[in-house]
């Protein structure tokens, strides 16, 4: 045991110290720091777009100190149709952000001139604020009684009671779904590039000699592990930096356009997540210490991680379709296998799907699984690991095994 913790504090001093590591950890916080901080900044120094408003000669009035006043960031101003040639350029060079052209038509026409990407909350608000005019200008030549045409116009009320609404969990499960995936296929790799360094410059031999080579594999994996959590530690102390700033709009956050609601972030998800998170790295390390075992070179490398990379994009894609049709076939049977649960299940819990039983359940198939490849994977590391001939073939690799298991 003592052996062991030697080990581990070697690969774990090695890995958290690295160079490689502190650089990463330093740009990951100050990234995400930036990112809030010039969100913030940017949303102070924003100024209201310019937009010009041309009316051909239409017989009602539109109020545009009302327009403006409904209307944030934002600045309506009157302006000749005879400049239209002279603002259409304004708005090319970028000196306009737009202009409103009500036409004269019955019933009212808009044209909504811009550069490159409208701004549908404005042509929103002056449409509905012309109709009005309109509509006014219609009762009054029509002699038509206001209060029966108010109540023609009444909209429908329409009240929306979701008995489980699960959409506002879909950035939070975007966002750790996608830190699992990269955390695991990242620290996955990094686990079988060091032993595969390690068995190319022969230091593996020195090594060996002195300590059981499965010892060895364990406090790699598990250094690896630290490291992993230490990076997320790294991700959420710059959250917490943000938040305590002020830099953190809570109801302007969202990912791949979709908002993050923080109150959906509870101690039973951060639990969840971690869980699943340890007990999936720890299942795919073990398959990535198989591959960096059987190979000699680091070209070969890239080949043997190939079917473990894809699995865990299948994890990630399947973990995605879940949010949109949780309890599908494909979705269920995949939370049950125990490479896809860690993303496929933690997304389930997300959108209120996973009962307690099925959590449970998968969670014991993961640590039964685990235990399962790591005594496949402990005979493969410590009958491969010195191993210098190359990349081991399928059918030397049952050899092996084979021998391990009469051993």
């Amino acid at each position: 045991m003592n052996k062991f913790l030697v080990v581990f504090k070697f690969y774990l001093t090695q890995t958290l110290f690295a160079k490689s590591t502190v650089i990463s950890s330093i740009v990951i916080y100050f990234i995400i720091m930036g990112i809030f901080g010039i969100d913030r900044f940017a949303k102070g120094k924003e100024e209201d777009k310019n937009i010009a408003f041309i009316s051909s000669q239409i017989p009602y009035s539109v109020d545009l100190e009302s327009l403006n006043e409904g209307l944030k960031s934002v600045n309506l101003h009157f302006e000749r149709e005879e400049s239209l040639s002279k603002l259409k350029k304004d708005v090319k060079n970028g000196k306009l952000d737009g202009i409103i052209l009500l036409e004269k038509q019955t019933p009212p026409s808009i044209t909504y001139i811009y550069k490159s990407y409208e701004d549908s909350k404005i042509i929103a608000a002056v449409s509905q604020k012309i109709q009005q005019a309109y509509i006014m200008k219609v009762i009054d030549e029509s002699k038509v009684d206001p209060e029966i045409v108010n109540k023609l116009l009444t909209p429908v009320k329409i009240k929306k009671e979701a008995i489980k609404d699960t959409r506002e969990a879909f950035g939070i499960v975007y966002s750790f779904v996608f830190l699992m995936y990269i955390f695991i296929a990242t620290f996955g790799q990094m686990i079988a590039s060091s032993i595969v360094s390690e068995k190319s410059s022969r230091v593996i031999e020195v090594i060996i000699s002195k300590v059981k080579p499965i010892y060895m594999m364990y406090a790699k994996i598990l250094a690896i592990l630290f490291a992993g959590l230490a990076q997320f530690f790294i991700i959420m102390l710059a959250f917490g930096t943000s938040y305590l700033l002020g830099w953190f709009d809570e109801d302007g956050l969202s990912i791949f356009g979709l908002n993050i609601n923080l109150q959906n972030l509870s101690l039973f998800v951060i639990v969840s997540f971690l869980i699943y998170f340890i007990l999936g790295f720890l299942l795919y390390a073990l398959l990535y210490a198989a591959v960096g075992a059987t190979v000699s070179r680091t070209e070969d490398l890239s080949s043997g991680l190939s079917p473990i990379i894809i699995l865990v994009m299948c994890a990630l894609f399947i973990g995605m379709r879940s949010l949109f049709n949780p309890s599908s076939d494909i979705v269920v049977i995949s939370s049950y296998i125990p490479v896809f649960s860690p993303i496929v299940t933690f997304s389930r819990i997300m959108v209120e799907e996973a009962s307690y039983g099925e959590i449970g359940i998968t969670v014991l198939l993961l640590v039964c699984s685990i235990f399962f490849m790591n005594r496949l994977v402990s005979i493969i590391y410590v009958n491969s690991v010195t191993n210098y001939r190359g990349k081991l073939k399928m059918k030397e690799l049952v050899q092996v095994v084979r021998k391990g298991i009469e051993m």
